[in-house]
């Protein structure tokens, strides 16, 4: 990197370190700009997580982060498969939320302290994406069935008393 880029990542850096995520990002995607960095992804994706308005575009750059980790790019942090199962929940892809967390959870490097103070996060949400997978697969069902109707069928609203007596 040249010396102001250098400067910059150091700006980065402290800033993410002190969780000011606003400031970090556009750092981050200033450098990234200059060419693809899985390393800048992970932090991006970091930024974009933590940002509560842009948790969707986390999406892309911390796939790409996983990608390389999967890869063998050690530079990668560890935990970039936890924050992108993370991602992955909260856009609504639970099979491949439980997919990642499944890998995360049977490897041995669990025990590493860059996962092991995610452990309890990881298996709560391991739990609640499987049961919110259960229950929605349970839902489908019922619906392909015709046990349920897909919309409500009081269309007049005259087959159940209200709630409120006028």
């Amino acid at each position: 990197l040249a010396v102001a880029q250098q400067g910059d990542r150091a700006a980065a850096d402290r800033f993410f370190q002190q969780q000011n995520y606003a400031k970090a990002l556009p750092i981050f995607l200033e450098l990234q700009g200059q060419g693809v960095d899985p390393v800048l992804d992970y932090y991006i994706g970091i930024c974009y997580l933590k940002a509560d308005n842009y948790r969707s575009r986390a999406l892309q750059p911390l796939a790409r982060a996983s990608g390389a980790r999967l890869a063998g790019n050690t530079s990668v942090p560890l935990d970039v498969t936890f924050y992108f199962a993370k991602v992955l929940h909260l856009t609504g892809n639970y099979d491949l939320c439980l997919n990642q967390l499944g890998e995360l959870l049977q490897k041995n490097d669990t025990t590493l302290p860059a996962i092991q103070s995610h452990m309890a996060e990881i298996r709560q949400l391991f739990n609640y994406v499987s049961a919110a997978r259960e229950f929605g697969n349970s839902r489908k069902m019922k619906l392909l069935s015709g046990k349920i109707p897909p919309f409500a069928v009081n269309s007049h609203f005259n087959e159940w008393p209200g709630a409120v007596s006028t």
